[in-house]
């Protein structure tokens, strides 16, 4: 059983356009890049290719870079 918030957060993925919790943003974000992440690891994209797909992210572009950028970085 998942809470209201997280049913509410699930629900935005599926909403086009309109207003978005933090949570759903949170969630839709982990998402975009989990699936990069997959591909880029499987060798499905090259990092040119992943760039490409980051400048998507409109306004949100520079974030989704620099947390692909930690993801690279050894810790």
């Amino acid at each position: 059983q998942l809470s209201d918030r997280m049913d509410a957060a699930l629900a935005d993925q599926e909403s086009h356009g309109g207003k978005i919790t933090a949570l759903g943003r949170s969630l839709q974000f982990g998402r975009f890049l989990g699936a990069l992440a997959i591909l880029h690891a499987r060798q499905l994209m090259d990092d040119e290719a992943v760039a490409a797909a980051l400048e998507t992210g409109g306004q949100l572009a520079k974030a989704y870079q620099r947390i692909w950028d930690r993801r690279a970085r050894p810790s």
